[in-house]
This record gives C-alpha cells, structure tokens and sequence, in this order.
C-alpha cells in the first residue's frame, strides 16, 4: 500500500511517498524523499509574500505531478506555522487544496510537536535515556523531550528562523547586539517551557529541521537518511558556530559543502542552536532523520491497520 505525507512547512515544503509491504515503516519502504525551498516565512510569520506565494504554487504542482506519477491515494497534507498565523493563509490554503485536490490539515503547535517526537522515536538511540528534540522550521520551533521512549514536556514557540530574521537579525551580517535582543526575546518566550525542565540531565540536544541537516551536510558531505543518528560532539559545534555566526553571505557560500539554499539564513539556526546548548547543558548532539513526516505516516498506518481490523 502506497502512502504519501506532505508537509507544506513555514520555510520548506517535504513530500515522502512509501510503499509499505511489512507491517512497521522502514527507510527502504521509501519511493520518493524530496524538500523544496518555498520561504513562506519570509514575511515574519505575518503574511505570505507574493514571490513566495508564487513558488510555493509552482512547487505544488510539481508535487502533484509526482503524486500522480506514484499512482498514490492514501495522502495526508499538513500545514504549520506559517499557515496558522498568516493574514492571507485562508486564500492560500485554498488555492494549494485546488492544485494538490486533498484537504490541507492546519495542525496547532502541540500536535506538531507530538507527531514530531513520535516521528523520532523511530531512531533506537533516543529510546534511551533524556533528550531535548529541537525541530527549528520557518514560522516555529517545536521542542520536545523524549524521557526513555516517553514524549514527555512538549511545546511549540514563535521562535522560527524567518520571525527571528525578521525581528531581529535584519542585516546580512548578525551583530552581537542582535544577538542579545534575540537571547532576552528567547528568555521570555520560553521560560515556562525550561521551568519544567529544571535540574533534567539531558543526554542529547536532537536537530531535526534545515539547519541541523545543513549541519551535517557542511560536517559529513551528505545526509543519510536512516536508522542511525550522526552525533556532533559540542565542541565541534562551537567551532562550526564560531566560524559562521558572524560571517557575510559570501563566505558562507564559499564554506566547504555549504547547502546553497541554506546559506542566507543559516547563522539564524545556528544562534538557536547555540542558545538552547548553553541553556541545557547536553552531553553532546545528535541529529534525527525522523520527524514530522514520519510521526504523521505512524499515525496513519495505525489508522489503516485499525480500519482492517489487523
């Protein structure tokens, strides 16, 4: 059976087409993997932009025509931040339903989270022990702490790369005053949330989003989608961040294997990334393949295998 899970998210659109012949999802289940740069963020959050809107129109129809390659009927279409927050997200929503012809589910930040920890729990080195998942989108930033193959504490925060860039990092170039205003903003958004995690150890700090998988492009030369988690000690990180935080675009263009479409916003990630090291303390970092796609496609093979009677 043959299903596909598109994720029209804040800065990047994901589709996964899988065609499953056992009874649990695995990576080589997998038909067609592919993310399309949209940018919707780039607003702030706020609105869709027209140039953005205009890709993002493009890039459906180019998912729409992979679908149908694919023959796929089981599809299940979410939208995030962007699309919960934007002042024009209802004539949006309605021209991608048009061209994709399947409902586009808005899901609140809490269900995006729990799809999100579900989703990378499929990786077996975060069934054991604390870890802090930091899934850094467009519009939000979606964390989540795994506590021995349990979603524990779980929360969503405007907190996404383009709202941050739009908010405080305006100029090419990231200051050190920027980042200051950034880290008060952060303090206050998410103090509720770190209360709850006072005196937690925490095993690992786990990317999974664009900046993470830029991480591990620029560190290991490619992404390898699968079971393992790459794990980047926190010294190399800090190296990795001194290097980029305060470098022009042009540099970072010219840094070893640096993804092309990351560039412009990549010392955005890497602040929050920084941030939330300094906060927690981790013992080191690892980055998960397994997020939102992967939780939603477990959702709807429990539902499959419901409505069977299996």
């Amino acid at each position: 059976m043959k299903f596909a899970v598109i994720d029209l998210g804040s800065n990047t659109f994901h589709l996964m087409i899988v065609k499953i012949s056992g009874e649990r999802f695995i990576p080589s289940d997998i038909l067609y993997r592919e993310s399309y740069m949209t940018s919707l963020s780039s607003g702030g959050g706020k609105t869709i932009l027209q140039k953005n809107w205009d890709d993002a129109l493009q890039t459906a129809e180019k998912i729409k025509s992979v679908l149908n390659f694919y023959h796929v009927e089981n599809i299940k279409i979410t939208g995030t931040a962007v699309l919960r927050t934007a002042d024009n997200r209802k004539e949006f929503l309605q021209q991608m339903e048009a061209i994709l012809q399947n409902p586009v589910h808005v899901i609140d930040g809490s269900m995006e989270a729990n799809y999100i920890g579900e989703g990378s729990l499929l990786h077996p080195v975060l069934k054991e022990g604390k870890h802090l998942i930091l899934d850094i989108g467009g519009g939000s930033t979606e964390c989540i702490l795994l506590d021995n193959g349990g979603i524990g504490p779980k929360a969503s925060f405007h907190l996404g790369i383009g709202v941050l860039k739009k908010m405080f990092f305006t100029e090419e170039v990231i200051t050190q005053k920027q980042i200051i205003a950034a880290s008060e903003y952060t303090d206050k958004t998410i103090s509720t949330f770190m209360e709850e995690l006072k005196n937690v150890p925490i095993d690992s700090l786990t990317g999974a989003s664009g900046t993470f998988e830029a991480i591990e492009k620029i560190l290991f030369g490619k992404t390898e989608y699968g079971i393992h988690a790459n794990n980047i000690s926190i010294s190399i990180f800090k190296k990795l961040y001194g290097e980029l935080i305060f470098s022009d675009l042009e540099s970072r263009l010219q840094y070893s294997n640096m993804p092309k479409e990351r560039a412009p916003l990549i010392p955005v990630g890497l602040f929050l990334i920084h941030y939330f090291i300094n906060k927690i303390n981790p013992k080191e970092i690892n980055i998960s393949h397994f997020a939102l796609k992967e939780g939603i496609l477990l959702e709807m093979l429990k539902n499959t295998h419901k409505n069977s009677g299996r």
